[in-house]
């Protein structure tokens, strides 16, 4: 485990303080963020695909799946890529900026988007299930499972880390490896982090003296998915889990995030059973920093390393 040097750039600070104020303007204290990105993450699309790509959608079972080509290069290997966004978003145009990103740095042929069932219509294990089926038709088109590196932030990152629980409880084939960016694996909320980071994180944190997260609905949306399943349940909070034959997995999480925790739990969980696991918690970072790309230093640097990680993979 790694954490990047104790400062923050500029930018980052700017960045962190514009989300934090962002955060306690009225109409998201009424409602929350999350319930107003839900209903966002419904409108149309006016994202434009790439110069050298092209985008194919399928609807695989009852899920809609988004493929990304790019069409310059001739590889067997595809990230499977899982959204986030609480479970009650839908795949939506950052998410396609991501994909776009993920084939950039991996060089890869395809980039498989997963537009998964999200609360409150959806709960457990609706999400998972989801994710199986289109494991399943990966490999039914002749695609390999060490040709696969499965990717995720936050809720897409849970979903990668129950994915991959199933699959190895049920004696099948692991994908090469996991990217997992500020994941969410405990429902339960049980981590140190929730603690020391309640008053440090802007998006999910409290403000002094507030007994509620910021955003009145933010609690329950946040865990709305979970509907009646016990919080502790593996494939639902895979902190809980084993990760015993895991493969290679990099874990990226911010050092002011109330889901610290979530990291480094199943950092030292992994550890633990000789799993080749790394985690950098980048210094003063808040939840999917990531999501930002290359505007400061602390994003840039993330991609730069997700883009080492994915390369050696597949080297």
């Amino acid at each position: 485990m790694k954490i990047t040097k104790n400062k923050i750039s500029v930018r980052g600070k700017f960045l962190r303080g514009s989300i934090k104020f962002f955060m306690d303007l009225p109409f998201n204290k009424k409602t929350g963020f999350l319930e107003n990105g839900a209903r966002l993450s419904h409108m149309k699309r006016i994202w434009r695909i790439p110069k050298g790509y092209s985008l194919e959608k399928h609807i695989v079972g009852d899920v809609p799946v988004e493929e990304l080509i790019n069409n310059k290069v001739k590889s067997n290997n595809v990230i499977l890529h899982f959204h986030g966004g609480a479970y009650v978003m839908r795949f939506f145009d950052q998410y396609r900026m991501v994909a776009h990103k993920y084939a950039k740095i991996s060089n890869c042929g395809t980039v498989i988007s997963v537009d998964y069932h999200t609360a409150p219509n959806y709960v457990f294990p609706k999400a998972l299930e989801d994710a199986l089926v289109v494991w399943d038709w990966l490999l039914n088109r002749g695609v390999k499972e060490e040709n696969i590196i499965v990717v995720g932030d936050s809720a897409g990152g849970n979903i990668t880390l129950a994915l991959t629980m199933t699959l190895r409880d049920s004696n099948r084939q692991l994908p090469k490896a996991l990217v997992l960016m500020s994941p969410l694996t405990d429902f339960d909320e049980h981590g140190d982090s929730f603690v020391y980071n309640v008053y440090k994180d802007p998006l999910f944190g409290k403000k002094k003296g507030k007994k509620e997260p910021k955003g009145e609905q933010m609690h329950h949306l946040l865990r709305a998915y979970a509907g009646n399943t016990d919080f502790k349940n593996k494939y639902l909070s895979p902190s809980y889990g084993e990760f015993d034959n895991f493969p290679s997995m990099l874990i990226q999480v911010g050092s002011f995030e109330v889901l610290e925790s979530d990291s480094i739990t199943v950092y030292e969980k992994a550890k633990s059973k000789n799993v080749d696991v790394r985690l950098t918690r980048y210094y003063g970072m808040f939840h999917d920093f990531q999501m930002l790309f290359n505007l400061f230093p602390e994003s840039k640097s993330a991609w730069n390393e997700v883009e080492l990680f994915i390369n050696e993979m597949w080297k």
